[in-house]
């Protein structure tokens, strides 16, 4: 996505004045809420097809690795107030000159010059304010994954729920301009039954972690969605990581619709699904943790390997790589290593890549040292 790409979007920093947006939609008597009609329950899956299964291509193995990655400046080494930031950072992307983060539980956005380190927290909507933009008065977001794009208003960002329970089948869109933020939440249920239904994405409990945004030369813009696939398998064969796009304006158009009408329907709009073996990390699988898109439409990614029980419910984690995945689908995957050479233990949760190509990852305590937001340096061709 380079600077100068019309539909790359162009931050700036607001206020902490914060707008909520009502969408006109079927509301609970209680509270005045939009809602859906729920389509399943709160923790079901819809019954995977292993007729449908058996007919899609085997998942796709790696490519050999033409660069190393090792962990170079820690830009917040002498920011210590960022650590509860990044303990549960989840979403990473960036715009004019600034690095934007989400915070897992979404009661906030940080905007950070990756530079100066200098950094501004806007605060999301809370109690009436963020009842008004969508959900209960107290309630957690739980966003996972994050893009920056941009529609005919202009700029803003885009994030996404892990899709794995109803409560968190949500698309929030938070708009920053000059002195407020615009924030609706939209209740995204038959956009994730459409992703819990299609054949090889979900094959362990439907868990997406990571979102980037593409341009395919001659193609429209894409927001590519990675499903991390660490929860137990839902059919005989072992769970995989995989991926699915959707035409941005798609997506956007379904989006309008759903904010109108939580129970507008999804069309056959998500395409080109590839399903991945990443690797493996001290005998744990490699998982997709967070992505973001490069200027020449090829997709970079951050993979995990947490040995984890099923989806939700944290484990020990085995190391972290960085991967690259090219015009045709195929992956590279590297470790990612601490300066004394060794693959870092510590999870990274977040991703995104500046107009200059600099690569920024997030990442949680692990092998004694604590979270950190860290630059990293590759060697080779990416």
């Amino acid at each position: 996505m380079a600077g100068d790409d019309p539909n790359r979007p162009k931050f700036v920093q607001s206020s902490t004045q914060v707008t909520a947006v009502v969408p006109p939609a079927r509301r609970t008597p209680a509270t005045g809420i939009p809602v859906a009609t729920p389509i399943s329950p709160l923790t079901g899956a819809p019954t995977i097809s292993e007729a449908a299964l058996a007919a899609l291509p085997p998942p796709l193995e790696n490519q050999p690795a033409t660069f190393e990655v090792n962990i170079g400046r820690n830009l917040t080494e002498s920011q210590p107030e960022l650590n509860d930031l990044l303990k549960l950072c989840s979403g990473l992307t960036f715009s004019r000159g600034q690095l934007v983060a989400v915070h897992q539980r979404a009661d906030f956005v940080e905007m950070i010059d990756p530079a100066t380190m200098a950094h501004r927290r806007i605060e999301l909507p809370r109690g009436g304010a963020l009842a008004a933009a969508g959900l209960r008065a107290g309630a957690a977001l739980e966003l996972e994954a994050v893009v920056a794009t941009r529609d005919w208003r202009g700029d803003f960002l885009m994030a996404f729920g892990a899709g794995t329970r109803t409560d968190v089948q949500r698309v929030v869109r938070m708009r920053v301009g000059a002195g407020e933020l615009d924030l609706s939440v939209v209740e995204a249920q038959r956009l994730y039954r459409a992703l819990w239904e299609l054949p090889g994405l979900a094959t362990s409990a439907l868990n997406i972690e990571g979102a980037a945004w593409l341009k395919p030369q001659g193609s429209p813009a894409v927001i590519r969605l990675c499903q991390r696939g660490n929860g137990k398998p839902r059919h005989q064969s072992d769970a995989t990581s995989a991926t699915v796009d959707i035409r941005l304006d798609v997506l956007i158009a379904y989006l309008e619709r759903a904010r109108r009408n939580p129970d507008a329907q999804m069309g056959d709009d998500l395409v080109n699904l590839r399903r991945y073996h990443l690797g493996a990390m001290g005998g744990v699988q490699l998982g997709f943790s967070d992505a973001c898109g490069l200027p020449d439409g090829r997709m970079l990614f951050v993979a995990v390997a947490e040995s984890c029980v099923d989806v939700g419910i944290p484990g020990k984690n085995w190391g972290t790589a960085l991967g690259v995945i090219d015009h045709k689908g195929f992956a590279r995957v590297a470790p990612i290593r601490e300066a004394n050479g060794e693959p870092t233990m510590a999870k990274g949760s977040a991703l995104t890549v500046d107009d200059a190509g600099c690569v920024y990852v997030a990442l949680g305590a692990g092998g004694g040292a604590a979270p950190r937001l860290v630059r990293l340096d590759i060697t080779g061709t990416l």
